[in-house]
């Protein structure tokens, strides 16, 4: 379990042994936290983030007796599950189409420090920001599922999030994802052309609320027969 104070005390007898847990389902907060602001492959350690220290309580091999002890168990196996979640998804979760597949490398690729750095961006983005595999085919799976036509999204970074989701809708579909940066719409218009499905979506510039108030005001304009089709 990750605390910033001391871990959690447990009770032992002598026939009770302990050994330290594997870090394949190690806290990630830290790592997550500086990767967010410098990224994925970030900056030298001395400018990120102050570390969140990783400290875990012995793993407890013991029968549980007090409830302490019966606390611990029960977060280490929830810990364990959480852990293996990631590996397990992406092994049997569909994989990216070519267009995505692009989109995600040039997202990863790309130096956001320095472009912010050079005044290109708004805000100092990192690859961490992107919507991952398993994040996107989700989103996309409760698009089709619900045999959506029309999809809004609220903040739209690369757009990896919005060409997989694009990618189900039908042929008349529309993908209108808000951005406030206009460097992001330039950065991702080329990915979004080479692809069948880059035409569904919609860069709406400027203030999501407004974008949204908009749509409001088109939505209760129109007769209700329209909105049936």
């Amino acid at each position: 379990m990750c605390r910033a104070g001391k871990p959690l005390a447990t009770a032992r007898t002598p026939d009770q042994h302990t050994e330290q847990p594997h870090h394949t389902a190690s806290c990630r907060v830290a790592e997550e936290q500086n990767a967010s602001i410098f990224g994925h492959k970030g900056k030298a350690q001395a400018q990120a983030s102050p570390e969140i220290a990783d400290e875990h309580p012995p793993r407890y091999r013991g029968m549980p007796d007090t409830p302490n002890e019966r606390l611990v168990t029960v977060l280490q196996e929830a810990l364990d599950v959480a852990g293996g979640m990631d590996p397990y998804l992406l092994e049997v979760c569909t994989p990216a189409s070519e267009a995505c597949a692009t989109l995600g490398k040039a997202t990863e690729d790309a130096d956001w420090g320095s472009m912010y750095e050079a005044g290109k961006t708004m805000f100092r983005f990192s690859n961490a920001w992107t919507t991952d595999l398993v994040e996107a085919k989700t989103l996309a799976m409760f698009a089709y599922m619900l045999k959506a036509k029309r999809v809004m999204e609220i903040g739209m970074f690369t757009g990896y999030g919005a060409l997989t989701i694009a990618e189900v809708l039908p042929a008349g579909g529309k993908m209108v994802t808000c951005e406030i940066d206009p460097f992001l719409k330039e950065f991702t218009r080329p990915f979004f052309d080479r692809s069948p499905h880059g035409s569904k979506i919609e860069v709406r510039l400027g203030s999501a609320i407004d974008t949204m108030n908009s749509f409001d005001i088109n939505v209760r304009s129109r007769p209700a027969a329209a909105l049936r089709r």
